[in-house]
């Protein structure tokens, strides 16, 4: 028998050269499409519209300042909000803390900004690369894999998130490398090693699902659909399936029973924050509904098609089955309201963990990535006299990318500021002592939280209508100090026994910022402000945007 040739180093180089440059195109498209953000990452903020009005978005950074607080100084803000008796609520309303973890050494609350859009970059590469490389290894080639990454790149859904603020929409990368890991392993049997991918797989499920739990699910049944319709013998498939469930439950499992009590109250819970899921419109990326509900056009007709090839239809299920999750209740709605129930319905109904997923949409992402594959496996037919569907798919998602690019650049703002309006007093109350603060007008929309990092003084905050009456942490207490609060934001000056009652339990400080050009709904500083006057007299600080008032002792 003679010697297998090796490939010249020349040509393992052109190989790789290859390889590198058909990965770089659906990033390249990407990246000329976020230019104007790319230009300003150091001196402006990604992020939403109004970034200090947006709950999720301050809900973010302050589990990254609070994550960084912990893990350099051991000091855990969570029980310094709901001031006297200390809050856990937003464990329950932000229960994953990866994107903070892997931002702890980069984070400085200065320029906290940059690592924040440094990370959302990082972040968006990764899953675009992930998808080329779940399709080359799952056996497509490198044009149709460059297909596969356009996909995703160019479907706007896939960055709503980012333009909401939330970590979570595109912190995907996770469950995306694992459908690479899943493709490696469903080539490893060859050379009988199947088991070290599926390994690698199970762990990037858990890091999934740390960083967000229904996207841990969504990945988990995309790699599922695989494995199970993969072109192996019965037995072989289910061990496969088996290693990697073990090694994800394994993982997961300790971090999950760390938070049981939190999922079990967000379980009991309304949504606090909307709902948004998948219409049948935006599945077929029809300009019937809001670009952020719009995937690539073409691609799940294409995923459908994919079924009836049996290199793809592994892949191609495992999408639809997320993608079906991501549509939520409904098969299908419009902005004026009319809907159509889904089977989704039907499991959301019997499980109330099921039923707190009140943001489908988010599944969309990974159910993408892996009818991605599938669609470029379909695109690569093995028959040479079937070239033409490859040229004329590959054209066609082309084309839909190109056209998609416009709306992604109405997906998300940039050059927001990085500092939240009365900033500048909350370091002044920072410099006057630690005792705690009353945020008057933050109401329920968690502004108040937005200055913590700032002043560092324990807060009296209620979070989105989590009161005791609502299943709260409340005391009656911070019933009572809360009243006091809602009253003065009403512009009811405060008697010297309210002032009093308020000093009885610790507060400090009071602070009135005027938030009218940051969130929609929030009150008119004025009225608070006079009354605070009548009642104290003069600020003892005062700038354009929020005055201060110090509680004698």
């Amino acid at each position: 028998m003679s010697p297998i040739a090796r490939p010249s180093p020349w040509t393992l180089t052109r190989r790789v050269l290859a390889e590198l440059g058909c990965a770089l195109l659906p990033l390249a498209l990407l990246l000329w499409t976020l230019r104007e953000p790319l230009a300003s990452i150091g001196q402006g903020l990604w992020g939403p519209e109004r970034p200090w009005g947006n709950g999720d978005f301050i809900g973010n950074v302050w589990c990254w300042w609070r994550e960084a607080e912990l893990q350099r100084g051991g000091i855990e803000w969570l029980e310094a909000t709901g001031w006297p008796s200390g809050g856990g609520v937003l464990n329950q309303l932000f229960p994953n803390r990866l994107d903070a973890w892997l931002a702890l050494p980069f984070f400085e609350l200065d320029s906290w900004w940059v690592t924040w859009n440094v990370m959302a970059l990082v972040f968006l590469v990764l899953a675009v690369l992930g998808v080329f490389a779940a399709a080359r290894l799952a056996g497509a080639s490198r044009l149709a894999a460059v297909g596969a990454g356009l996909i995703l790149a160019m479907s706007p859904t896939w960055l709503h998130e980012l333009g909401w603020g939330r970590m979570a929409g595109f912190t995907v990368w996770p469950g995306i490398w694992a459908l690479a890991a899943v493709a490696l392993a469903l080539r490893a049997p060859r050379a009988r090693r199947p088991w070290i991918p599926l390994g690698a797989g199970g762990l990037l499920l858990t890091l999934q699902t740390v960083a967000y739990p229904y996207h841990g699910l969504a990945a988990g049944l995309a790699c599922a659909g695989a494995l199970l319709l993969a072109a192996r013998p019965w037995a072989q498939r289910l061990r496969m399936l088996a290693v990697l469930t073990a090694v994800a439950v394994l993982t997961t499992a300790p971090w999950l029973l760390a938070l049981a009590s939190d999922f079990s109250a967000l379980a009991e819970a309304p949504p606090p924050a909307g709902y948004t899921s998948l219409p049948l419109a935006g599945a077929l990326g029809l300009p019937l509904v809001p670009e952020r509900f719009r995937l690539l056009p073409l691609a799940v007709p294409l995923a459908l098609l994919a079924l009836a090839s049996a290199r793809a239809r592994p892949w191609a299920a495992g999408g639809l089955v997320v993608l079906g999750l991501a549509l939520g209740p409904t098969l299908f709605w419009t902005p004026q309201g009319a809907t159509l129930p889904s089977p989704t319905a039907g499991l959301m109904a019997v499980s109330s963990w099921l039923a707190r997923m009140h943001h489908p949409l988010r599944a969309a992402p990974l159910g993408l990535a892996a009818a991605a594959v599938g669609v470029a496996l379909l695109l690569d037919p093995a028959r040479r006299e079937q070239r033409w569907l490859r040229a004329a798919g590959l054209g066609a998602v082309m084309i839909g990318a190109l056209w998609m690019r416009g709306d992604l650049r109405m997906v998300t703002t940039w050059n927001q500021p990085g500092e939240p309006p009365g900033v500048d007093a909350a370091r002044w109350l920072a410099e006057q002592g630690d005792g705690p603060v009353a945020d008057v007008l933050s109401g329920q929309h968690m502004a108040g939280f937005a200055l913590q990092p700032w002043h560092r003084r324990p807060l009296l905050e209620s979070v989105q209508g989590y009161t005791a009456a609502a299943g709260g942490t409340w005391s009656p207490e911070q019933e009572r100090m809360s009243g006091i609060v809602g009253s003065i934001a009403a512009g009811d000056a405060p008697s010297s026994a309210e002032l009093d009652t308020l000093g009885a339990f610790g507060v400090e400080a009071l602070l009135v910022v005027d938030r009218a050009a940051w969130h929609p709904a929030a009150p008119d500083a004025t009225a608070a402000a006079a009354a605070l006057t009548a009642a104290l007299g003069p600020a003892d600080y005062a700038d354009d945007e929020a005055s201060a008032w110090l509680i004698s002792e």
